[in-house]
């Protein structure tokens, strides 16, 4: 009687066109941790019997509009995204991003915006390339006066990434399958800062300074990542990016050159314990070269 009550209750796998989720991470830096909440409508009613919950929407291949808020101890995050799939399985998306900074002595930016395009690619049910392009500029200044100093400074600071990223998902008979995951990305960053002003010797006679410094850093990343689906709630990844990182520093003509190797271990569970919500957990140890974290997450979700 007590497994025929359980089965009678049990959790239906009913199609959703909405998505609500909230969600906490936390990782054992010295960190307050990130609060995350995010909502989706899919234009097509996605289903999600017999696949991965978690790729439920991945699998979906239909137009969305999404709505995100994340906050954590020094910065505030926007953002609203869409993705328009065509009959022939050709797509393009669009994101913004907001993302407020806590401004302090070392760092005069506060807002940022972000534009990102996307397209690409389904050439199957479980594949899909994206091409993808992400750029922000800001710009700030400051006037600082005080006894014995007197500084007028302005700073610039332009962004551009260029992504390209293929995703496949292959079904087995004994489990649910292995998602697949390969990337590149190049990103660059003109960082140009710009000051002038004078500060008291020790006669009290102004002593006046003028600096000009351009800072130019760019990062090609490769990466990729296999994800297990032991059953549609339960699975475990791992994840490997290779980083070689490049600064130019106009002052004194000085290089930095620097590689950098970066991997995961994960196991993600979602546990579908009504019609409509969920509780998804996640722990994951990431490895930086000699360096080490850990990463713990949980998140309730709503579709419907």
């Amino acid at each position: 009687m007590i497994f025929l009550s359980f089965s009678i209750f049990a959790a239906e796998n009913l199609p959703f066109n909405h998505e609500a989720e909230i969600g906490f991470l936390d990782s054992s830096e010295d960190s307050d941790g990130l609060v995350n909440a995010k909502y989706s409508y899919y234009f097509t009613a996605v289903e999600q019997t017999e696949i991965p919950y978690q790729l439920a929407t991945f699998l979906n291949q239909g137009a969305v509009i999404s709505a995100r808020y994340a906050t954590t101890e020094y910065q505030d995050l926007y953002a609203l995204s869409g993705e328009y799939v065509f009959d022939s399985k050709w797509f393009i998306g669009a994101e913004y991003l907001k993302i407020a900074n806590e401004k302090s002595f070392l760092n005069l930016f506060d807002d940022v915006d972000t534009y990102h395009i996307n397209t690409g690619y389904y050439f199957s049910e479980g594949s899909k390339l994206t091409l993808g392009y992400t750029t922000s500029s800001q710009s700030e200044s400051r006037y600082l006066k005080g006894s014995y100093f007197e500084v007028d400074e302005q700073q610039s600071r332009d962004f551009d990434l260029y992504s390209l990223t293929y995703e496949h998902f292959l079904p087995f008979e004994s489990t649910s399958g292995l998602f697949l995951t390969a990337g590149i990305n190049y990103q660059k960053t003109a960082n140009n800062r710009y000051a002038s002003g004078y500060t008291l010797d020790g006669d009290l006679q102004p002593d006046p300074f003028d600096t000009h410094v351009i800072v130019d850093n760019s990062t090609l990343i490769l990466g990729v990542e296999a994800d297990w689906y032991i059953n549609n709630a339960w699975s475990v990844g791992v994840a490997t990016s290779y980083l070689q990182l490049k600064m130019d520093y106009s002052q004194d003509e000085h290089r930095y050159n620097d590689n950098q190797n970066i991997s995961n271990i994960n196991t993600q569970y979602y546990w579908h314990f009504s019609d409509i919500f969920s509780a998804k957990f996640v722990a994951q140890q990431v490895f930086v070269d000699s360096d080490s974290e850990t990463n713990l997450g949980v998140a309730i979700n709503a579709r419907f």
